[in-house]
């Protein structure tokens, strides 16, 4: 089989760490391989350059960290593959350009997208930059002081994390010494996550709590 796209996240939610993904383009390019970024994480955490990256097709959203309702996202499509992308939806914009193509979808609830504007309005007020500096720092802050309570560590280099980090909690979670199973790590997962609003990644391991 010969591979025609490769499908990666710019920040990967189950891990948090940010992932080269400039490297990557390039490795799979140099193969003719195209690349599809899903960034759902990075707009707010990120200074995202499409340019720089230069990936075929990137992806996001504007909820998570960025802060905007739900329902607003992006879709970025190198201008070379524009006559390869369609919208699901065929409406006014139908042969008007690939931007009008897509701008109208129907009877939708547009509010998220009407909303946008404020939130970019906001993120230019207080600097991007600064706001992004400050969320690292506070979660460097986080992670560092779980770590010398817990005396354990991170899932990785903290370089490689931005806002969102794993950090491995202790041994003897379970007060057991046997290696822990899939069952023990959703007990302890769905313990934490709806007594105490804790979110815990689980393996057969060790735990992480993602903070």
């Amino acid at each position: 089989s010969v591979t025609r796209l490769v499908i990666l996240d710019h920040i990967p939610s189950n891990y948090g760490v940010v992932l080269p993904v400039k490297e990557i383009v390039k490795v799979c390019h140099r193969s003719g391989v195209q690349v599809l970024v899903d960034g759902a994480h990075a707009l707010g955490m990120l200074d995202i350059n499409m340019r720089d990256i230069s990936a075929d097709y990137y992806i996001g959203n504007a909820h998570k960290w960025f802060c905007n309702p739900k329902g607003c996202g992006f879709l970025y499509v190198d201008s070379a593959h524009h006559s390869l992308i369609r919208p699901l939806v065929v409406s006014h914009g139908f042969g008007s350009g690939f931007t009008a193509e897509f701008l109208w979808s129907g009877l939708m609830d547009y509010t998220s997208y009407l909303s946008l504007l404020t939130v970019i309005q906001f993120w230019r007020h207080y600097n991007p930059q600064k706001i992004r500096h400050y969320i690292r720092s506070l979660s460097r802050e986080a992670g560092e002081y779980l770590v010398s309570q817990w005396g354990t560590g991170l899932l990785s280099n903290i370089d490689h994390f931005c806002g969102l980090m794993l950090v491995q909690l202790p041994a003897g979670v379970l007060k057991k010494d046997d290696a822990i199973s899939y069952d023990d790590a959703e007990l302890i997962q769905n313990e934490l996550h709806h007594k105490y609003k804790i979110e815990v990644k689980k393996d057969t391991q060790s735990f992480f709590i993602s903070i």
